[in-house]
């Protein structure tokens, strides 16, 4: 009999401590880590743990976040592509271990069969019959006719389309600056497209310019780890520069990198665009954006925003959008956003970016169900707010979303604070705002920020704070109480001058900032060395 008991002790033991790792999703130079586990076993979670193989000790990850009823998501930051780690997470008795290994920087494979192309019937005959491991190499000069992909490789021996020009190995990632790039130009009709690649995997497009397009320059559909680089997508007049969209949870996890896209008054609309169940783990870097009128919309799915529910038991039975970086990227003079976030999205991660001369440099309105991470960005030159939350009613609740170390310099008000839509779970810590006039142009208190270890300075920054202080007060709101008052000292490169207040005085965040120099972490962007 007492045997019975203590078995059946322990199987309800095991009952209510089923918490489990339900996924990583790695990247480059970070990880997602999703956990399926009640909001009983929550309880008894412990410290978030992770290594590389080969080191001896633990580093602590990012807390945990509850993004729906079943699961909760983290990431994990500066790692090293193509290394092996592992996470060691504890709940009650048990302790939940996971090895994984980052992507690998990519890099061309040397090619099982090459074809020279130099006409553009040339080209459409060559990838109309590719085989895995062809590299097309494409003369300079013009192609008219857009180009469709059916064609797929593999891992190992990827379809190559390639631009061949003098200098391709010289500068690679100043692509603005490449000349003679072969040009393919869109085809004619009312959907004109430059390059679409549908229902494929391994595809690679490098040094190719494509243009004329007014529906999509570059469309990467319902397919799955692709590359588009050192690309030049020029004076196309349809919404989408480069789209990738419907791929769902075994699509996805493309590379955009090194691209130059430009418009004009903000023609086209977006500069590089996921959307509609585009799937997981899509790397966006090191582009260079400029007069579209939103610059990167990474989340997919904005239309659904309000039937992702704070309690929906599974959001990827319906909603794939996760683990997307997006970093390295310049952003400027867009007619609206920088990076527009708007959409459905677990684990993005926007860092190290350079947002420059918009309406808005980052746009919230809405993104769910997070966790959201903006880390050491430097956002400048906006005409309305560094953070735009406004949207209209019953699109459901912002949440989630963290900022941690950005530098930001207005041209006039740092933020507005707007009513309409509410949010939760919005993080501040040690950034850099400065501007001038008012730290905030209030409009409601829908939103309701949790602000802290920051630093504000604008011209009048007394009056400033007296009304913020005023304002926040009546709403009931924490605000800064260990926040600096003080000018920053910013050199023109958005780094601290050696007398700077905000050097060390930063907190420290697991798994964000404990790679800093000095006594504490500094405040903003930019970690003096």
């Amino acid at each position: 009999m007492k045997t019975k008991m203590l078995l059946l002790v322990i199987f309800l033991i095991g009952i209510l401590n089923a918490a489990e790792i339900r996924f990583i999703e790695p990247t480059l130079e970070c990880a997602g880590v999703v956990l399926k586990i009640t909001w009983e076993e929550e309880k008894t979670l412990g410290e978030f743990l992770y290594k590389a193989e080969t080191d001896k000790e633990y580093k602590k990850g990012h807390p945990f976040v509850r993004y729906d009823e079943g699961h909760m998501a983290s990431s994990l930051f500066n790692l090293k592509p193509g290394t092996p780690y592992e996470v060691k997470i504890k709940t009650g008795s048990k302790e939940l271990v996971k090895t994984f290994t980052t992507r690998s920087e990519f890099s061309l494979p040397k090619a099982k069969r090459v074809i020279k192309v130099n006409t553009a019937s040339q080209l459409k005959s060559a990838v109309a019959g590719a085989l895995p491991g062809d590299e097309i190499q494409v003369a300079p000069g013009t192609y008219e006719g857009g180009l469709n992909i059916g064609k797929s490789g593999t891992a190992e021996n990827p379809i190559v389309i390639r631009g061949m020009i003098a200098d391709l190995e010289l500068k690679k990632t100043n692509t603005a600056d490449k000349k003679g790039l072969p040009v393919i130009v869109a085809g004619k009709g009312k959907e004109a497209m430059g390059i679409q690649a549908e229902d494929v995997s391994y595809v690679v497009l490098d040094h190719l310019r494509v243009t004329g397009s007014n529906a999509v320059a570059v469309h990467i559909k319902n397919s799955s780890f692709c590359v588009v680089q050192y690309c030049q997508i020029y004076d196309n007049t349809g919404d989408w520069a480069l789209h990738t969209n419907q791929g769902g949870f075994k699509k996805g996890r493309h590379l955009l990198q090194f691209n130059h896209i430009k418009g004009k008054n903000g023609v086209p609309y977006y500069g590089i665009k996921q959307d509609n169940y585009v799937g997981p783990g899509t790397i966006i870097r090191g582009n260079y954006i400029e007069g579209t009128s939103d610059g990167i919309v990474p989340s997919g799915d904005e239309s659904d925003c309000q039937n992702v529910k704070e309690n929906n038991p599974d959001v990827f039975s319906k909603w794939p959008n996760h683990d997307v970086d997006v970093y390295d990227n310049t952003v400027r003079n867009m007619k609206d956003d920088d990076i527009e976030t708007d959409g459905v999205v677990v684990n993005l991660r926007v860092f190290r970016n350079r947002f420059d001369d918009a309406q808005n440099a980052v746009s919230i309105a809405p993104v769910l169900p997070g966790p959201i991470f903006f880390i050491r960005n430097i956002l400048t030159d906006y005409r309305e707010s560094c953070v735009k939350y406004n949207t209209k009613a019953g699109r459901g609740t912002i949440r989630n979303i963290y900022f941690y170390h950005n530098t930001v310099v207005s041209k006039g008000i740092i933020m507005t604070i707007w009513g309409g839509t509410p949010s939760k779970n919005i993080f501040f810590n040690n950034n850099i705002f400065t501007g001038k006039g008012d730290f905030f142009n209030f409009q409601g208190l829908a939103h309701k920020p949790k602000m802290d270890n920051d630093l504000w300075y604008t011209n009048k920054t007394e009056s400033a704070l007296k009304l913020s202080k005023k304002i926040f007060d009546k709403g009931k709101l924490p605000w800064e109480e260990n926040g600096l008052f003080v000018d920053p000292k910013l050199n023109s490169d958005f780094t601290l001058s050696p007398d700077s207040p905000a050097i060390d005085k930063g907190i420290i965040i697991p798994g964000v900032n404990t790679d800093f120099t000095g006594k504490a972490p500094d405040l903003g962007a930019i970690e003096v060395k």
